[in-house]
């Protein structure tokens, strides 16, 4: 905005931009760096992907684009 209102140059707007840029993908790296694998007993503690009860043997329609059935 200050380059576009002739405040600074463009080319010092373009550098503070990219500037900020890095230092904002540098901070993210940092969690990336210090990152530790989870422990064996933390990943049972999650929920399971289990289907709920008595919904284990329920199969879902097949998905169709076929004009006949979008005309019901």
């Amino acid at each position: 905005a200050f380059a576009l209102a002739g405040q600074i140059p463009l080319t010092l707007g373009v550098l503070g931009h990219e500037g900020s840029t890095v230092i904002v993908v540098l901070n993210s790296l940092r969690l990336l760096m210090h990152h530790k694998p989870a422990s064996p007993r933390a990943a049972s503690a999650l929920p399971s992907r289990k289907s709920p009860p008595g919904m284990e043997d329920t199969k879902r329609p097949a998905a169709s684009n076929s004009p006949n059935q979008l005309a019901d």
